[in-house]
């Protein structure tokens, strides 16, 4: 009896020494990622919409528009991919339904970059069109596509100083459905094209 209990206790203490010597595991960092759950464009957009409201500076005017523009492209201003105009559409939505006045416009160049300093300004032409509208606030922003996510960054921009008011930063996923939204057709640019709605909620 007592060979047969040494014989368990000799067994349990060398189980117990392999497994000391055993690597520790770490969780597959790869995997992990693999796993993550795509980021809904509709829930980033509005969530986007309404961190621009909750957190600008200035008090805004429910009777008084907001221009929402095209998102472009980080990499060129010029040029805007079915993403910019759907995000945008989505903000115009979420703003909208928040009881705003909005107008969206669909045009290139909307930004440009300031010589000398590199900051992304508003270009000229929507600052002419703003004010011939009345506007009190100015929705305009960026994506940059990369190789997993596609960053994206919209500014609530007062419509006279130019002061950003509020800015949000949210990331999609490059899966499937937003590689297609950030493709785009050499002949498909944001220069040139100038369209305008205006949505009002019922009062």
């Amino acid at each position: 009896m007592r060979s047969v209990l040494m014989s368990v206790l000799v067994a349990g203490a060398a189980v117990t020494a392999l497994s000391a010597c055993a690597p520790e595991q770490f969780p597959d960092t790869f995997q992990t990622e693999r796993s993550r759950p795509a980021v809904d464009v509709e829930a980033a957009s509005y969530q986007a919409a309404d961190q621009l409201l909750e957190l600008s500076h200035a008090r805004l005017n429910t009777d008084k528009p907001i221009v929402v523009t095209t998102l472009v492209d980080n990499g060129d201003l010029t040029r805007a991919a079915p993403i910019g105009r759907l995000v945008a559409e989505q903000i115009a939505t979420r703003l909208t339904n928040a009881g705003y006045t909005v107008r969206e416009m669909r045009f290139g160049s909307s930004l440009k970059v300031r010589e000398g300093t590199g900051e992304l300004v508003l270009s000229r032409d929507l600052r002419d069109i703003s004010r011939s509208v009345g506007a009190q606030a100015i929705v305009a922003g960026t994506y940059t596509p990369g190789s997993q996510w596609v960053f994206v960054n919209a500014k609530l921009i007062h419509a006279t100083s130019g002061d950003v008011l509020s800015a949000a930063d949210f990331q999609l996923r490059n899966d499937g459905n937003v590689q297609s939204l950030v493709a785009m057709p050499a002949s498909d640019s944001a220069v040139g094209t100038c369209a305008s709605y205006s949505y009002t909620t019922a009062r």
